[in-house]
């Protein structure tokens, strides 16, 4: 049975699964895995070496190997792809992976994360406020400034002219060194020339994800999530850091209101890999994913198409039941009335042909109802009993899973 867990709990546990989600169990790789994308039908794992997920079951390959470590790579198409790691190392293929291009900015900074719009326009960044930008694929490399010395984590572009970057720290100098309790996000307009602070906040922005041009999100390593619906001009807090332990790694959305967080729990005597997961866009989070995974701490998440993949720096975890589960909660045939109600809920157009189990949770994640159900539609279920407050319904069999918050007045 999974459970269902709203983001105010804290779990304990160490190991369990939980959420409406389909994340199948770990499969230990040893990838030293740092970043995941998208890749044709497959994934790419920037970790040890550069890893290729295959089409028809979960084994690696890998795509290239190296000396260093890789911490982030860009997917430009089924041919271009770039990679950077520690060191200041910096590799370009042209031909899907087959040969590749030594692009390297001249540095022996950690290189962090890379973005590039095409084969020849990018930038790179790492380390002490580390930017390079290129129009020739990396033959030559210009310099970019943000004003301070932080430690960039993260850079992603919504259109040509528009990018963000996620940093924290600040150097302050001898014999202080750095100082981790900053953290911000930092905004261009002009394709990266000049850079303007948007956030500010308690320690290092890990990653920011644009699901749309208008609206964003971004969190923090320890534990702070936030959201912009003004094209990153403003920042508003979804998920404070001083009402739970969690350390977030990755924010990755679906669309404008399906999405996941991944990080980790910390416990005193345990680290638990975790993954929340929001259909709201944010107002309401569940606890998706909690597992003690030998330490292991959930570094990146990435969608392609009907399949999803998390990783850690030992597993990788597939997720194979995104296109069921978003659909089905987005389909506004399912009617479920009064909501707010008082007594009786109505159901109507929920036409399923096989079994499936009805559950309510209330807001502590315990369930008040679970039942076996072959037929609802035209049905009504009476919560008259119920306390107050809010409640998750879900409908969910192996091939199906539908959602909804109900509120009892």
């Amino acid at each position: 049975m999974k459970k269902l867990v709203i983001l105010t709990i804290f779990i304990t546990s160490s190991n369990c699964r939980l959420g409406i989600s389909q994340w199948a169990d770990p499969i230990n790789v040893e990838t030293n895995g740092f970043a995941c994308e998208k890749y044709k039908n497959v994934f790419l794992i920037a970790g040890q070496d550069l890893y290729k997920t295959s089409e028809t079951d979960n084994s690696l390959n890998i795509l290239y190997t190296d000396t260093t470590q890789f911490t982030g790579l860009s997917v430009i198409s089924d041919s271009v792809i770039i990679i950077v790691g520690i060191n200041g190392i910096a590799k370009k293929t042209l031909n899907g992976g087959l040969n590749w291009i030594s692009i390297n900015p001249g540095t022996s900074e950690d290189l962090t994360d890379c973005y590039f719009f095409d084969k020849n326009i990018g930038f790179i960044i790492g380390n002490n406020s580390y930017i390079k930008k290129t129009i020739n694929g990396g033959m030559t490399w210009e310099d970019v400034t943000i004003g301070f010395q932080y430690y960039l984590e993260d850079l992603v572009f919504t259109n040509d002219s528009i990018g963000f970057i996620g940093c924290g720290g600040n150097y302050m100098g001898e014999p202080i060194g750095w100082s981790w309790d900053f953290g911000h996000i930092f905004k261009t307009k002009d394709k990266g020339s000049t850079w303007a602070q948007k956030l500010y906040t308690k320690t290092i922005v890990s990653s920011i994800n644009f699901p749309s041009k208008k609206i964003g999100y971004a969190v923090t390593v320890t534990g702070d999530a936030y959201k912009t619906i003004d094209y990153g001009e403003n920042w508003i807090n979804i998920i404070s850091s001083d009402t739970n332990s969690y350390g977030f790694r990755s924010v990755k959305f679906l669309n404008d209101t399906i999405g996941f967080i991944s990080g980790m729990d910390w416990q005193p005597d345990l680290t638990n890999a975790l993954i929340l997961m929001t259909i709201d866009g944010g107002t309401t989070w569940i606890v998706d994913y909690y597992e003690y995974l030998m330490g292991d701490y959930i570094m990146d998440i990435s969608f392609n198409g009907n399949k999803g993949l998390a990783i850690t720096s030992r597993y990788i975890i597939p997720y194979s039941s995104i296109t069921n589960y978003v659909n089905n909660n987005l389909n506004d045939d399912f009617i479920i009335y009064p909501n707010p109600t008082n007594n009786i809920l109505y159901f109507s157009n929920i036409n399923i042909t096989h079994p499936y189990i009805l559950s309510i949770y209330n807001y502590l994640g315990k369930v008040i109802i679970e039942k076996e159900v072959t037929k609802l539609d035209g049905n009504t279920l009476d919560i008259s009993n119920f306390e107050k407050g809010l409640y998750i319904l879900t409908i969910q069999n192996e091939n199906f899973s539908f959602s909804k918050k109900i509120i009892k007045n």
